[in-house]
């Protein structure tokens, strides 16, 4: 799983924190559109805890988009995503597309629901009279 953070420059007091931590990742770049400068930076994720920080910086920036695997997520929503990546339960999260909005599932709620069944089947056996 891959994830994108984009962001412009800022007049935010909290900018140049969020400058530093975006300069710390292994991808990062940025671009001048005008006289706005887009920022960009890209991680793993096995390495979202510098995505997180920087996520709850930058997320009430109107700016600020926030996209994993190439889907553009509700930028809102990315740190109950990222706790629930590593290791926590959630039920899901937004996609954004140009028309729609659409909840996807998240990989943590399938495996809860695959544990719940695993369980199921299992008290089943055991309490099964075998002839």
């Amino acid at each position: 799983m891959e994830y994108k953070l984009e962001f412009n420059n800022s007049k935010s007091k909290y900018f140049d924190l969020a400058l530093e931590l975006a300069r710390s990742f292994d991808f990062f770049e940025w671009k001048k559109e005008g006289k706005t400068i887009r920022y960009r930076v890209k991680t793993l994720a096995d390495s979202i805890s510098n995505i997180y920080e920087l996520i709850k910086i930058v997320s009430c920036w109107k700016s600020s988009e926030f996209y994993i695997d190439d889907k553009e997520i509700n930028i809102a929503l990315a740190p109950k995503i990222i706790r629930c990546v590593s290791g926590q339960r959630c039920n899901g999260y937004e996609t954004r597309t140009a028309d729609s909005y659409k909840i996807e599932t998240n990989p943590c709620t399938v495996l809860a629901e695959m544990e719940k069944e695993l369980e199921l089947l299992i008290e089943q056996i055991e309490t099964a009279v075998l002839p």
